[in-house]
């Protein structure tokens, strides 16, 4: 995998143009149906409906034709009546057909993840029925299409895939920082990149925003909400209007589908089930016999030989019929990521690259005449902690210019640290950002303060830093913050005073640059 994408920017360059196959017999199907000199558009409608992929086609070429720039085609009926029959013909003959391997893992969890969201979209639009009966057609594509992302991985990239699902099943990574880790970002974050290129839906696009990312903290405040746990009135206001957005319900079909897929009875479903008895006003047992129904009608629309349907997994034992996820030469328990990792880059008494460290801390200490601009200064400052002091994961996350929210903008390493771009905090809400805002501070945690700590690290958080042992300090423009800087030494690094102490002198060496930096700014201006 070393010449693998890394990094949304790059996956959204290598599967842009890689047309999804669609399969045989709904090509064969409808191709016999188009020949019929009477045939009526609305008789193809549920096919064509009934095939997510060739859906993706269809929305993706009738947005590409569309002249009327201030309204997006938004439901798979209204592809079809602007395409006509003609184009429609195009899209079939120009359409890749697969040609099934049953034999092949890549092929058969390709046609898997098809299934589970065209299983999202029949959710999606029974809660719409509730919910949103003026969106029912926009909210069954958006919850059939929101999970493209793992048709294209698993037919473009099976190795990448494989090795993501190893660490979510065998290593109990949570599944963004296993994606991260591999892919060098969340899938989603690859998902929304296609979606604005290919011109998709709006709400479509909107859902798979990372601003609108679910991570544990989001999914444990839903699951309070639901129990009825006293919120906050931010947390209450936060989630209201979650709850109402257009693409939620898209959202949380998918929650459902990619869970059953692994099994109805198990602890995850445990935790949904209340959050959309919730969100629907059932109660936890009747939200689950809907969402059973529903699977069962979803399971009767896309049956595929040798393919478990969701609802299938209503009646099976978990051991039953397992799903491989593994590449045949991935197999085993091992761990696999998608980059060496240099381990034991520290060792006791010495700096990774001693005349690195001091070149940039000498940069820093003199950023007005040396560095350009405040990105500068943070670039710098990441280079001397991951290639001077010899930190494997580091991340610097900013301010926002009201001081109401800080969120990731650098990072250095591998193992997951891109994930740390897209995390978000309130600095209204109690946590150790608040309090490194509130005031200059820095923080090693280990054995010694890692309980009294944890209280104070956010959920989503928690799934991105060290487990054991990192470093956080903050940095201040007066009384003004401005960043907090994260560090850790890897898995398998060996800290000592001395790279604290290392990480504080550079961290300072910044603070001491930003500084500098704004005030040769005034001097220009004035």
């Amino acid at each position: 995998m070393s010449d693998s994408p890394y990094g949304a920017e790059q996956w959204v360059e290598f599967l842009a143009d890689k047309p999804l196959p669609i399969m045989a017999h709904s090509r064969q199907f409808l191709l016999h149906q188009l020949r019929r000199p009477d045939v009526a558009l609305m008789e193809l409608a549920p096919a064509l409906q009934a095939d997510p992929v060739l859906s993706l086609h269809l929305l993706r070429h009738a947005n590409q034709l569309n002249n009327n720039q201030e309204t997006d085609i938004r439901t798979l009926d209204h592809a079809l009546s602007s395409l006509g029959l003609q184009r429609i013909r195009e899209v079939l003959d120009n359409a890749p057909v697969l040609q099934m391997n049953n034999q092949s893992v890549a092929h058969r969890q390709y046609l898997y993840a098809v299934a589970n969201s065209l299983h999202a979209a029949f959710q999606a639009r029974d809660w719409a029925k509730q919910l949103r009966p003026t969106q029912i057609a926009q909210l069954y594509a958006a919850g059939m299409l929101y999970g493209f992302i793992h048709w294209s991985l698993w037919r473009f990239a099976p190795d990448a895939i494989s090795q993501v699902h190893g660490l979510i099943h065998e290593q109990q990574l949570d599944p963004i920082l296993a994606e991260s880790n591999v892919l060098g970002c969340p899938a989603q974050a690859i998902a929304h990149g296609l979606a604005l290129r290919w011109q998709l839906p709006e709400v479509l696009v909107n859902a798979l925003d990372m601003e609108n990312a679910s991570d544990k903290r989001l999914l444990s405040s839903l699951h309070r909400r639901a129990r009825g746990d006293e919120l906050n009135p931010d947390q209450e206001r936060m989630l209201n209007h979650l709850v109402h957005a257009p693409w939620m319900l898209a959202k949380m079909a998918n929650w459902v589908a990619h869970t059953a897929h692994f099994g109805w009875y198990g602890q995850g479903m445990d935790r949904l089930m209340p959050i959309i008895g919730d969100v629907l006003r059932l109660t936890r047992e009747e939200a689950s016999a809907r969402c059973h129904r529903t699977a069962v009608i979803a399971a009767a629309a896309y049956a595929t030989p040798g393919i478990i349907a969701p609802a299938s997994r209503l009646i099976m034992a978990p051991d039953d019929q397992p799903i491989a996820y593994r590449m045949p030469h991935q197999q085993g328990n091992r761990t696999v990521t998608a980059r060496p990792q240099a381990q034991q880059r520290m060792l006791p008494g010495k700096l990774f690259d001693e005349r690195h460290y001091q070149d940039r801390l000498f940069q820093l200490n003199n950023a007005d005449k040396q560095l350009s601009s405040l990105g500068a200064i943070m670039q710098g400052l990441l280079e001397g902690m991951h290639d001077g002091i010899g930190l494997q994961r580091c991340a610097i996350l900013m301010t926002s210019q009201d001081s109401k929210e800080i969120a990731g903008r650098l990072a250095a390493g591998d193992s997951g640290v891109e994930a740390f771009k897209h995390f978000r905090q309130s600095l209204h809400t109690a946590s150790i950002f608040q309090r490194l805002c509130s005031q200059p501070g820095s923080l090693w945690v280990n054995d010694k303060n890692r309980d009294k700590v944890q209280s104070l690290l956010p959920e989503a958080f928690q799934s991105l830093c060290h487990p054991q042992e990192f470093f956080m300090m903050s940095i201040f423009l007066g009384k003004r913050p401005i960043a907090v800087v994260y560090a850790d030494a890897g898995l398998h690094g060996d800290v000592r005073p001395m790279h604290y102490n290392a990480f504080r002198q550079l961290v300072q060496a910044a603070n001491r640059g930003v500084t500098l930096y704004y005030r040769a700014r005034q001097q220009m201006r004035s």
